[in-house]
């Protein structure tokens, strides 16, 4: 008969695995959270024409700009931080399915 001391005692085994289980969920809420906050912003900033962090930034890195470079590098920026929430999930899912894998077998 099995008790959650036992099934416990098992996953203990996957300590590394879970905390880079952990560290990729986190990750990619990190990464997910800012994507939808770049829209409302890139309409303040450029379209309103209230100058504020982003182009800014912008500024810094590239020089003087326009509507359609800043539109363009937002996209850019919401692309790529969707491809990193995916794959940080894809992860986070691909460790978790293992250890629970492993700890049915074990239980069966």
């Amino acid at each position: 008969m099995y008790s959650w001391e036992k099934i416990f005692s098992q996953i203990k085994k996957y300590r590394r695995e879970l905390f880079l289980g952990h560290l990729f969920a986190v990750l990619a809420t990190a990464v997910s959270i800012p994507t939808p906050l770049f829209l409302p912003l890139l309409v303040d900033e450029v379209l309103l024409n209230k100058p504020g962090v982003f182009v800014h930034t912008y500024q810094k890195f590239f020089g003087e700009g326009n509507p359609v470079t800043y539109t363009i590098t937002a996209l850019v920026i919401v692309v790529v931080m969707r491809f990193m929430f995916f794959v940080f999930n894809a992860l986070q899912s691909k460790i978790f399915t293992k250890i629970s894998k492993s700890v049915t077998y074990s239980i069966r």
